[in-house]
């Protein structure tokens, strides 16, 4: 088994990167909730990994349940707890690219860099953060109050309008 030491990266909090190591047998759900853990993250979100060669071509999607309509027409739609790490990491070339987004509707989108292969240590437990840099802040929600709504909108009162 190798094992893989990736970056990750969150480009709106200047110098933010967590260094995860995991092993080629591992899978993407490993990485998943590996990354998770490392921001604080819970886990009651849809996510899915993207894997792209050094042109940005897409080559992969990794989603955390299967999404696909139908087999045929997602060759390469594979889901996080099938999919090995190592199955998808070209080892000749470190300008892979790898996006991991978070959380659909908020989109917390992540960059994953390869940065080394290693051999295992027989004593560490894999998938493991080595280096975290930066805290992670999660933006709060917004949330709407009676002032942010139109209660006309919404109310079954529909004499006030003129109808022509």
């Amino acid at each position: 088994m190798k094992i893989y030491k990736f970056r990750i990266y969150y480009e709106q909090i200047n110098g933010f990167y967590r260094d995860i190591e995991i092993g080629s047998e591992q899978t993407f759900e490993d990485l998943h909730k590996a990354i998770q853990k490392s921001v604080n993250f819970n886990s009651k979100e849809l996510s899915s990994f993207s894997i792209y060669d050094n042109k940005w071509n897409k080559n992969a999607e990794i989603t955390l349940i299967d999404m696909s309509a139908k087999k045929e027409e997602d060759k390469n739609l594979y889901i996080m707890n099938q999919a090995k790490i190592g199955n998808f990491i070209n080892i000749n070339s470190y300008k892979q690219r790898i996006i991991y987004i978070y959380d659909f509707i908020n989109l917390w989108t992540f960059y994953i860099k390869l940065l080394e292969i290693l051999s295992p240590d027989p004593n560490a437990i894999y998938p493991r953060c080595v280096k975290s840099k930066g805290k992670f802040i999660q933006q709060k929600k917004p949330v709407l109050t009676d002032a942010d709504t139109d209660t006309d909108i919404y109310s079954n009162n529909f004499e006030d309008y003129n109808y022509v």
